[in-house]
């Protein structure tokens, strides 16, 4: 399967009306970069097959010594806080444009 495939569904779920969509749209838009880059990795990196695969993903492309593959290490720690706050924090509300902002 080809993890940018949850883009659609976190596309058509990011617009709802219904928060619990919103929050998954939100899910759907991170593991579908992280699994994404994590496949495109594994060629060059070794990682170590676990929860640890997120942080040592991020950690090889922001320690990068390359201005692009540092910036989107950036931004994939981003939208795994902001995944982070969708899935765990629900003091917090998540609009549909915090919801669209995931996706780009």
């Amino acid at each position: 399967m080809n993890p940018l495939d949850f883009l659609n569904v976190a596309r058509n779920l990011s617009g709802s009306a219904q928060e619990s969509e919103r929050r998954t749209s939100v899910g759907r838009s991170y593991y579908a970069v992280f699994n994404h880059l994590r496949l495109k990795l594994e060629p060059m990196k070794r990682l170590p097959g676990t929860a640890e695969d997120h942080q040592a993903v991020v950690q090889y492309l922001t320690s990068a010594n390359h201005a692009q593959l540092s910036s989107v290490g950036q931004s994939l720690k981003d939208l795994r806080t902001s995944r982070n706050l969708a899935d765990y924090d629900m003091a917090v509300a998540v609009s549909q444009d915090q919801s669209r902002l995931a996706q780009r």
